[in-house]
This record gives structure tokens, sequence and C-alpha cells, in this order.
């Protein structure tokens, strides 16, 4: 029985006349092993202008075949950028499964438990709905006493007004909002402390994901304190500044297995290239 086999390789494992050369690090697997090695490794996948080869982020590419003859990705790339979520329908909470909080109906028996909504406590208004991965549903408050809310906002302004009308109650906003270009994201924002004509100022803290490609194993989160409220472009330059410090620092140093992998990230992302003396 024919089945959808994916070949990874990279960029220079092809030769000009067709086919693989013989020396190389090819991998073969089928689609769920492939689906499994991006979800394990934290990595994005593409289409190409033409179709018959895929982009992953991990600088890999990729080709689909069924039966041995290549066909286009767009299909599986849209299979994979699609996730099973979870949406509460009577607050609007959307999570993963592991975001739900186990209760116990009666204390003493504990099969009386079920994963709940944490806002609303109860299972009875939960939904599975199928999302696009890489698009963001909304921006979700955590507010100080534990409770969260999903919201929408229109734009980025929009998204600080309610931080600085909520200081009193919101613990921060997570936005997982993609830098682009920097391999990094918007982690979260917290509430303003202070007033712009106090002795300080009025200060943000904004976290920020670096190296996402890298996943738990390489990836840092950065925190920066700003005087006010600062704009997504004012943030990207600081985390590019952020990245050249770290290349700075990793380059002449002896490094951990981890360390390598941050400093080979840095020059993708800076586009360093360094020559052999």
């Amino acid at each position: 029985m024919a089945e959808l086999m994916i070949t990874i390789y990279g960029r220079n494992d092809l030769k000009k006349a067709g086919g693989f050369k013989k020396k190389n690090d090819i991998l073969e697997m089928k689609k769920t092993d492939f689906f499994k090695y991006l979800t394990d490794n934290k990595l994005k996948i593409s289409s190409d202008y033409i179709d018959s080869a895929g982009s992953i982020s991990n600088d890999k590419r990729f080709r689909c075949y069924y039966n041995g003859f290549i066909i286009g990705t767009s299909k599986i790339v849209a299979e994979f950028s699609k996730m099973e979520m979870i949406k509460c329908i009577q607050c609007d909470w959307i999570g993963e499964e592991e975001d739900l909080k186990f209760i116990l109906e009666d204390e003493n028996d504990l099969e009386s438990g079920m994963n709940a909504c944490p806002n609303c406590k109860t299972d009875g208004y939960l939904s599975d709905i199928t999302i696009d991965k890489y698009k963001i549903i909304s921006e979700r408050i955590e507010y100080k006493d534990g409770t969260t809310k999903n919201i929408k906002v229109e734009n980025w302004k929009g998204l600080l007004e309610t931080l600085d009308n909520g200081r009193d109650t919101i613990n921060k906003i997570f936005l997982f909002r993609e830098i682009p270009g920097l391999d990094s994201k918007i982690r979260a924002i917290y509430p303003p402390i202070g007033q712009y004509d106090d002795e300080y100022g009025l200060r943000v803290t904004v976290e920020i994901d670096l190296f996402e490609s890298l996943g738990e194993q390489g990836g840092d989160i950065y925190t920066e304190k700003y005087k006010r409220f600062p704009s997504e472009d004012r943030i990207r330059e600081d985390t590019k500044k952020i990245i050249k410090s770290t290349y700075d620092d990793l380059r002449d140093s002896i490094l951990t297995a981890r360390e390598e992998s941050q400093l080979e990230a840095t020059k993708k992302i800076l586009k360093i290239k360094e020559t052999k003396e």
C-alpha cells in the first residue's frame, strides 16, 4: 500500500542535475514521524514559491513523495499548521488540555474529579476547536487573583491601553507575538509601575523569548524594563541588540553545547559568515 513519505535535507544536499549527493545527512520518515519531529523540536514549515519543496525553520528543506513521485507540500503544511485547542463557550477562555484545572466535586471521592475551565471551574462549557497554530487568536490576561481571560484588541495601542486601565487587577498579558526575522517572540508584558510624573517615571516590563527555534534546551527568556510604554519597533530594536550582545559574549569563549547552539543561532539571525583562518 502506497504511503506518504517525507525527505528532509539541507540546502547543499541536492545535485545540480537533481537527486541527492551520496554523502549527506538525509532523513526520510512517515508523515506521523515528521509531525512528531517538528513538534518535539518546535519547528515551523512553509511551502516554497515552487510547491514541490518546502522549508523548515531550522534551515532544512523537505519534499513529499507518494508512491515514489514528488507531490506538492502545501497540503501537509496546511495540515500541520492546524492544532486542536479547547474553548470555554461560557467565558471565551482558549487553551490546551494541559491548561485545564483539575477539580474535585467531592473531596472524599477522587473519581469525582474533572478537568475544568480555570475560570468557570466546570467542564460543562468546554468545546474542542481547531485553530491555525501560527495565528494569534487573542492575547490572554492573567489576573492577580489567578484567573485568566482571552481578549482581542485591534492594535498595539489598544493592548497597552488595556494594560494601563487594568493595572490594579492585571498580573500580566501573555502575547507570544513573533518578532520578525529575529527567531524571537514577545512573551508577556506587565502593567506599568508608577506614573509619568513620578521620580522614576512610568516603568513597564516586557518578557522576550529568544532563540525560539532551539526549543527549551537552547532558548532563553530575557526581561527588558522600559521607562514608558514601548512600541513594537522599539522592542525589536532592543531584542536585536541583545542578540548581538549574546554573539559578542559567546564567540571568543569556551562554550557548552547549549551555548554553541545559541552562537550558531545568533550567526543566522545576524547573517554573520565567519571565515576560517
